[in-house]
């Protein structure tokens, strides 16, 4: 009896160990923030529609892009971020592109609430992360790992609560033409952090 006992034992500690020295993982899937998300035009409007984000250029000449948060004090401090993903459902209209139109993803901080001033803001990481939406498609699952890793590591803390922190992200179309509605109703965008 003594033996089976002892036997758990060793077996529970020996699947901890292989845990630990595999790099145990978990995933967080965080929603948009609606209340500090919205659009910029490049003469300053602000937009907080919540059905859907405007991204690209309109047929009223303005061009806007969009700006997102996400609480990353729901991932411990520490933690190693592994892979991120940047999931949204969108259509594609007024645009002569016949395949695809190209955004770009940055990492910015634009704090609280969205200004004018945020439609230049700079990126806080070296690079941006550049992808082609297809002009037929309706979802995109864009890897934005470099973005919310430097985001994790430089974190300021939120200005209300200073336990909480966040990613903030700004997306631009790079074409001339056609412009992107990110559907915000039927389904909020979506942070996809896998971290141990």
């Amino acid at each position: 009896m003594k033996s089976k006992y002892f036997l758990s034992i060793f077996l529970f500690i020996a699947i901890l160990l292989m845990l630990t020295a595999a790099g145990y993982s978990a995933e967080k899937e965080l929603r948009s923030e609606i209340f500090i998300q919205g659009s910029v035009d490049k003469n300053g409007k602000l937009g907080h529609d919540y059905e859907f984000g405007k991204l690209g250029s309109y047929p009223d000449n303005k061009k806007y892009k969009f700006y997102l948060s996400f609480n990353l004090s729901k991932i411990p401090k520490g933690s190693t971020i592994n892979s991120a993903k940047l999931i949204f459902n969108y259509k594609i209209t007024n645009t002569t592109e016949e395949n695809s139109l190209n955004i770009a993803v940055k990492n910015i901080d634009y704090g609280l609430y969205l200004d004018e001033k945020d439609y230049n803001a700079a990126n806080l990481s070296k690079d941006s992360v550049n992808y082609s939406l297809a002009t037929t498609g309706t979802n995109c699952n864009i890897s934005v790992n470099n973005l919310v890793k430097d985001a994790f590591v430089n974190i300021k803390p939120w200005r209300i609560n200073e336990s909480r922190y966040y990613a903030q992200l700004s997306i631009e179309v790079l074409n001339d033409n056609g412009c992107i509605n990110i559907d915000l109703f039927r389904k909020r965008i979506v942070l996809k952090v896998d971290y141990n």
